[in-house]
């Protein structure tokens, strides 16, 4: 960045700092972006918004790139991993307690399904002489 020097009247430099107090920035940037503005043939407030839509831009692109980051973290720690009983990777602890839990009261009931109904299953077949 190079160095220049302006002469500015008494009252626009008041305006000047006014406006940089108002907008939270220090005199020298806002010579900037007015110069900015100007040379992209802007008027302020488009040049406000083109500025707010870069900056959005900018989070939106950094938001992407900590997503995608994520994701090809996840893919290469899923190609380490063994792929039982799906692609998903390993079965963590919750989930595995999630199936034993689930499990367990549906094995108590096919149990107690059977030993009710095995008594009646082999005197029907004894009946119908298949036994």
């Amino acid at each position: 960045m190079e160095k220049l020097t302006l002469r500015l009247s008494a009252t626009a430099l008041a305006g000047l700092r006014q406006l940089a107090r108002k907008n939270g920035r220090s005199v020298p940037e806002e010579i900037r972006r007015a110069v900015d503005a100007h040379l992209l043939g802007t008027s302020p407030g488009e040049y406000v918004m083109l500025e707010a839509l870069s900056d959005k831009f900018v989070k939106v692109a950094k938001e992407f790139e900590r997503t995608l980051d994520q994701a090809l973290h996840k893919t290469e720690r899923r190609k380490k991993a063994p792929a039982y009983p799906a692609d998903d990777g390993p079965l963590t602890d919750d989930q595995i307690a999630q199936i034993r839990s689930q499990a367990k009261p549906s094995m108590n009931r096919v149990r107690s399904s059977l030993s009710r109904n095995l008594p009646r299953r082999a005197a029907q077949s004894k009946r119908s002489g298949s036994g």
